[in-house]
């Protein structure tokens, strides 16, 4: 019987082989695992790094809209002050007038009353009323029928509260020729400017 061959040395190798195949797998399936995670990882951060530029474009966002806001808040405001600005300044301005000697006023409404159609009733404002004579409105007709027109205008009687000037009521419609109402175009006239220079409408 011939001598065995001694199989440790091939056991020992097959098992030396399998356990580095085996190291092997293991490392390439922990690699493997490895960058799943680091995959998962670099794409959470990249989701996380495009919200936190959506939550900072969107507070960006937000601030300008708070900002413009306070800007139109602001502008609103001194719009309010402006106005009871010019309210305190048209309000001396009518009791100033209100205090213009009576042939001043007079002649500054005899100008107005030429823009009539000549056959109105016309009513004096309860204050500075003391102009309003018979010869005023003969005066105005004589001036209405230079230029034209009937020349008719008839005291309506009363006073009209709260005006200074002249009121005209004839062909369906009320027509103001008062301090008041010249006042009152010229102060509607400068909230335009001002609203259109603050807000650029």
């Amino acid at each position: 019987m011939g001598a065995q061959m001694d199989t440790k040395p091939i056991l020992a190798k097959i098992e030396s082989d399998a356990r580095a195949a085996v190291a092997d797998i293991l490392k390439e399936a922990e690699d493997r695992v490895l960058s799943i995670h680091e995959q998962a990882d670099m794409n959470l951060a990249r989701e996380k790094s495009q919200t936190q530029k959506e939550a900072e474009t969107e507070s960006q966002k937000v601030v300008q809209r708070m900002e413009r806001l306070a800007e139109l808040e602001n502008r609103k405001e001194l719009l309010r002050q402006r106005r009871l600005l010019m309210d305190k300044a048209f309000d001396l301005a009518l009791e100033k007038l209100r205090q213009l000697p009576q042939e001043a006023f007079s002649g500054w409404l005899m100008g107005r009353l030429m823009s009539a159609q000549g056959d109105e009733q016309v009513q004096a404002g309860e204050h500075n009323d003391a102009f309003f004579t018979p010869a005023f409105l003969e005066q105005a007709n004589a001036q209405l029928i230079k230029q034209g027109k009937p020349g008719q205008l008839k005291d309506k009687g009363g006073r009209a509260p709260g005006i200074t000037g002249l009121m005209l009521f004839g062909h369906g419609s009320e027509v103001f020729l008062s301090l008041e109402s010249a006042l009152e175009l010229k102060r509607l006239d400068l909230e335009m400017r001002l609203a259109k220079l603050l807000f650029g409408e």
